[in-house]
């Protein structure tokens, strides 16, 4: 629920409140399932894209590149959840000004 009340106030602009409840659902699910599992991955992409959004760059990377270690550890080279991961990253590293990294990322991605 936690996650899916994050989701809602990241469509709604409300990104301040997605923060909180995407907090919160990590928390939670880092304590059942541990560190190193997809479910974690997933909300710190969503936290990596909701720093973004308000203009927190270095706490966006901070998150995206948590959830591809956890990626890379779970799944194959050639996966689209890492490539996702990849691109959101390069655009985090973009926005703040660190185009050589972002263009390393997108070429990975590829």
């Amino acid at each position: 629920v936690e996650f899916k009340l994050g989701q809602i106030y990241d469509r709604l602009g409300d990104f301040s409140s997605a923060m909180d409840y995407y907090k919160q659902c990590l928390e939670t699910r880092e304590k059942i399932f541990g560190s190193e599992k997809e479910d974690v991955a997933i909300i710190l992409f969503c936290l990596g894209k909701n720093a973004r959004s308000r203009s927190k760059t270095d706490e966006s990377i901070e998150y995206l590149e948590k959830a591809l270690d956890i990626r890379r550890k779970i799944h194959s080279v050639n996966n689209d959840l890492i490539a996702e991961v990849l691109y959101e990253l390069g655009r985090s590293y973009y926005h703040g000004t660190s185009t050589d990294k972002a263009l390393l990322c997108y070429r990975e991605a590829l």
